[in-house]
C-alpha cells in the first residue's frame, strides 16, 4: 500500500510544480469601488469581472452594506484584484423568497419551497451586461458603478 501511495505522489509532484510555477508570472492590480442603484448603495450584490480576451483572469467581489467592494482573484486571494485589461462586469443581487406551494421531502415532511430572484435589472447579470471597465497597471483601480446610468434592456 505504501508503494502505491508513493507512486501516485511521485506522479503528482511534477504537476504541482508546473501549476505553482505558472501562477507566479501573474501580476494583479487592486480593484475597489462602490455600486449604487437608484441613488442607494447596493448591499450583498455579487460582482464578476469577465475578461474580454481569452487569456484574461476572472475577478469576484461582494458588496458590503455601503455598496463597497474589493475584487479578489480567481484563485481567491482577498483584495488581489485582477490583471490589466477590459472586462464585462456582471452584477446580481439574489433574494430568496418562499412560494405558496410546499415540497414534501423523501422523509414525508412538508417544507416551504424557496426560490430566488435577481433584484437588479436582469441584463446586468448576463454576458450582455452593458458595464465595461478597464483595469489599468496602477496600484489602485477605483470604480463607482451607478447602475441607473446603464440601459436595462
Amino acid at each position: 500500500m505504501k508503494k502505491f501511495i508513493c507512486y501516485y505522489m511521485l506522479l503528482a509532484l511534477p504537476l504541482i510544480i508546473v501549476w505553482t510555477g505558472c501562477q507566479r508570472g501573474i501580476t494583479t492590480y487592486k480593484v475597489e469601488g462602490t455600486v449604487i442603484y437608484d441613488g442607494q448603495p447596493v448591499s450583498g450584490a455579487d460582482i464578476t469581472f469577465h475578461p474580454t480576451v481569452a487569456d484574461g483572469h476572472l475577478g469576484y467581489a461582494r458588496t458590503d452594506d455601503q455598496g463597497k467592494f474589493i475584487l479578489q482573484t480567481k484563485q481567491g486571494k482577498p483584495g488581489g484584484g485582477t490583471v490589466p485589461g477590459e472586462y464585462v462586469v456582471q452584477i446580481k443581487k439574489m433574494e430568496s423568497f418562499a412560494v405558496a406551494s410546499k415540497l414534501v421531502g423523501s422523509d414525508g415532511v412538508a417544507r416551504e419551497r424557496v426560490e430566488g430572484r435577481n433584484t437588479l435589472p436582469a441584463i446586468l447579470g448576463t454576458d450582455k451586461s452593458p458595464i465595461k471597465l478597464i483595469v489599468e497597471k496602477k496600484s489602485m483601480n477605483m470604480f463607482d458603478i451607478d447602475l441607473s446610468s446603464y440601459p436595462t434592456k
